[in-house]
């Protein structure tokens, strides 16, 4: 092994990759329920902004889960999501090429951040394992 490669501390239990794919489970159901007619026409306005969620969620998720598993204190997790949420009321409120300013989509975009970081936390608490050397 050459000293380039990537270094774990941590590996993921049954349980954490349980959490990680219910997590990318539950963006994908998301996604594919938005683009479900029937369901679009009765829950329109919650699905209209629905990608926000999904994009952050997914983002904050992988980088997360790497952080994770090297070991990073969980502190650069929640800051990760602060930047995020920063990021997302920025783009939303000042940023209006190529975006239609909308408060809702920071908004589903937080509520993805927070998700996330409840679902790495829980990884943290009982779905890593220390890695063998």
């Amino acid at each position: 092994m050459d000293n380039n490669s990537l270094k774990l501390k941590y590996n993921a239990t049954i349980k954490g990759i349980i959490i990680f794919y219910g997590l990318l489970l539950l963006n994908i159901g998301l996604i594919v329920a938005k683009n479900a007619g029937k369901l679009h026409t009765v829950f329109g306005v919650f699905f209209s902004h629905i990608s926000n969620f999904f994009i952050t969620s997914i983002l904050m998720s992988i980088i997360s889960l790497i952080w994770l598993l090297q070991g990073a204190p969980f502190k650069l997790i929640i800051w990760l999501g602060i930047i995020a949420i920063t990021l997302n009321f920025v783009i939303e409120l000042f940023v209006h090429f190529m975006n239609t300013p909308d408060i809702m989509d920071a908004v589903y975009g937080t509520t993805g951040v927070i998700i996330t970081i409840l679902a790495m936390w829980l990884i943290k608490m009982v779905g890593l394992k220390e890695a063998a050397v």
